[in-house]
């Protein structure tokens, strides 16, 4: 028997144990999820779905080349996401992420925002759910309220600030999926460091379950923060003759 074999003969007889997370140990509360509901159906019900399931079709582009809302009732990719992309995507709109969905900004308050992503969550199998928590422990910990870093914990970039030169802008360490592992950005750069603030790991941080670049994601993120923060005098906006399906943004001198 080859190496080989063996190998895949060993990693037929592994069963990964699957992670049941009850109800009552979620983020969200009852009554945020009674008010969500209220507020999904005024919002959201009409284009995702009364259940949040979309419709059969959701996968297969319409007679404009756009792709239905999704389903939202972890039937799709919803759950890949943190609440902090969630909730961008609800109060900006999905355009900077390739959709068409409209920006909720001026209509929902961060509390109804937060509502509605627990009556959503609400509705996903302890599996999925689970499957989320794994990928976003601080949001499942605190409703996506990151954990304040200590002072002692701020030591963690102290060996990095005297590596770099005094200019250098370096944010406070954000504690990352990793144990231990924190994220710093040092520059134009991300920076993952461990407790001690001794070793530096450079490079993009990848969840092999769902194939998800979360450095990537971050940089995208703060894109959108930049490109959002141009004020509109300062463009010149060429608008789309007909139903505008996404946009696009570009700089040149």
């Amino acid at each position: 028997m080859s190496k080989l074999t063996s190998v895949l003969i060993l990693a037929a007889t592994l069963v990964l144990p699957i992670v049941v997370v009850a109800d009552q140990d979620r983020w969200y509360s009852a009554d945020q999820v009674g008010v969500g509901k209220d507020l999904y159906a005024a919002n959201c019900a009409a284009c995702h779905g009364k259940n949040a399931e979309a419709t059969p079709n959701w996968r297969q582009t319409d007679d404009q080349g756009r792709y239905p809302a999704p389903p939202l009732n972890g039937s799709a990719h919803t759950w890949h996401h943190s609440l902090d992309v969630l909730r961008r995507i609800i109060n900006e709109g999905g355009g900077k992420v390739g959709g068409w969905m409209p920006a909720f900004r001026d209509v929902l308050t961060a509390d109804d925002v937060d509502a509605v992503l627990a009556y959503v969550q609400s509705l996903w199998p302890d599996e999925i759910y689970a499957t989320w928590v794994r990928n976003n422990p601080d949001d499942a910990a605190g409703g996506g309220k990151k954990k304040p870093v200590t002072q002692k914990e701020n030591a963690i970039t102290k060996r990095l600030t005297n590596l770099l030169s005094p200019q250098a802008s370096i944010s406070d360490p954000e504690e990352t999926p990793l144990n231990g592992i924190y994220e710093v950005k040092a520059g134009g750069q991300f920076v993952y460091l461990d407790s001690t603030g001794r070793y530096a790991l450079i490079g993009n941080l990848i969840d092999l379950d769902t194939g998800e670049n979360l450095t990537e994601a971050k940089r995208a993120n703060e894109r959108a923060d930049k490109i959002s923060s141009f004020p509109k005098e300062d463009k010149i906006i060429f608008t789309a003759q007909g139903d505008e399906r996404s946009y696009i943004d570009v700089f040149t001198d």
